[in-house]
């Protein structure tokens, strides 16, 4: 799957320029245009798979939650069109307190010097 899966690509290589600028390119196909533009080309591959004539209407819904949430939030203000409806659950928008929550029992473990055993 995906770049640097096999071929030993890494991430800097894919973002950054040779002279060390950020290569924007990959940055926004990563954080939305890639969801888009598969909207795009799905529709007619899903109306050749089934069979479909050109005015049967395929029906397009998108669904997240969380960071899917989050990435729903921004497909549906830049691709609005290519959707019948939005399925959007808890959209990680607060940074701050995500991040700090993400954090907090790694914290305490390492504070209180205590790591719980795991499940048996």
């Amino acid at each position: 799957g995906g770049y640097g899966a096999l071929d030993g690509t890494t991430v800097d290589e894919v973002n950054l320029s040779g002279n060390g600028t950020i290569n924007w390119d990959p940055i926004f196909m990563f954080a939305y245009q890639a969801l888009g533009e598969m909207t795009t080309i799905g529709k007619p591959l899903t109306r050749s798979f089934y069979g479909l004539d050109d005015d049967a209407k395929v029906y397009t819904y998108y669904e997240g939650c969380s960071d899917g949430g989050r990435q729903g939030m921004s497909q549906i203000q830049r691709y609005g069109d290519q959707y019948d409806g939005a399925i959007i659950g808890a959209p990680a928008f607060r940074y701050g307190q995500q991040q700090v929550n993400h954090l907090f029992s790694s914290v305490v473990e390492q504070t209180l010097d205590y790591y719980p055993p795991t499940c048996e």
